[in-house]
């Protein structure tokens, strides 16, 4: 059962699960996020196809740039992450690892 923007009911059918919208600046394609979910698997879900490799943030081909909102790297696995200060400083993130925490553009 769908809730409209920003979530969705949860399994059992209690509260509601929080999401966000990820927008493609280059392609202009949009796609929700769910909470834990990384953006790259979200875009995979709703059929949009983003370049990556290893899935574990070490080949580096879903790096791209947050223009807009919030989305951080799961703090799991950051330390392991082949992805530099300087580069998060100027909002790089891979996506293979990145968590939405806001409605995001992402430079792709």
């Amino acid at each position: 059962m769908g809730t409209g923007r920003g979530g969705r009911r949860s399994a059992e059918g209690v509260g509601i699960v929080p999401a966000y919208i990820a927008s493609l600046a280059k392609t202009g394609a949009q796609f929700t996020v769910e909470e834990g979910e990384t953006i790259l698997d979200a875009a995979e879900r709703a059929g949009i196809l983003l370049a990556y490799s290893c899935r574990s943030g070490t080949c580096r081909s879903c790096l791209t740039r947050v223009l807009s909102g919030c989305a951080e790297h799961d703090p799991e696995y950051v330390s392991e992450l082949n992805i530099d200060a300087d580069e998060l400083a100027a909002n790089y993130r891979l996506l293979c690892s990145a968590l939405a925490c806001s409605d995001v553009t992402l430079e792709k």
